[in-house]
């Protein structure tokens, strides 16, 4: 979904939820979707290089994945950059991921969660930013410290572009992803 307001930020498969004084991102399962996509886009034109940071926490069963995947292209093409596996955390862990090979003025990051039917998986990520470097480097960065689904709080601006959720067959789902105050 782009912008999809229709049942709110806090129903839906994408989701905010309070994380101490903070929000998170909740990617979760539903009865009819095993696949829940999120994804989002920046300018790194004028860089030469890139790390993704960000901090998740997971909820999944046997079998469940997620995967962190880079696009060069706008998101015509992906790469799988991490897949973390099943798992149950007790707190968050943070991954640290080279994007110097995405690096281009349409770069997208996406986070897509496999889950398994029925299992009641759900996967947090918080914290998330996009360091690069090369000439002026900035930093992109979503901490999700409001009820924002376009927050820019890096030196960067991120914030012309939303997170964008799609269904298990890439279409919008009106899985209310927009959050506003």
């Amino acid at each position: 979904d782009v912008n999809e307001s229709s049942d709110g930020a806090f129903r839906g498969q994408v989701l905010a939820v309070a994380e101490g004084a903070n929000y998170a991102l909740l990617l979760r399962e539903a009865s009819s979707d095993t696949t829940v996509t999120i994804e989002r886009e920046v300018n790194l034109s004028a860089y030469s290089a890139a790390n993704l940071t960000l901090s998740y926490k997971r909820i999944l069963a046997s079998g469940e994945t997620i995967e962190i995947d880079a696009s060069d292209d706008g998101g015509s093409t992906w790469t799988t950059l991490s897949t973390l596996s099943n798992a149950v955390d007790g707190s968050y862990a943070t991954t640290v991921l080279n994007i110097d090979s995405y690096v281009a003025s349409n770069t997208r990051i996406r986070i897509v969660a496999n889950f398994t039917s029925g299992s009641g998986s759900q996967f947090l990520f918080d914290n998330i930013q996009i360091d690069p470097s090369g000439s002026a480097p900035q930093q992109y960065y979503d901490d999700f410290r409001t009820v924002t689904y376009n927050g820019s709080y890096g030196t960067g601006d991120w914030s012309t572009t939303s997170w964008i959720e799609t269904d298990d067959d890439g279409t919008n789902n009106g899985g209310g992803i927009l959050i506003t105050g």
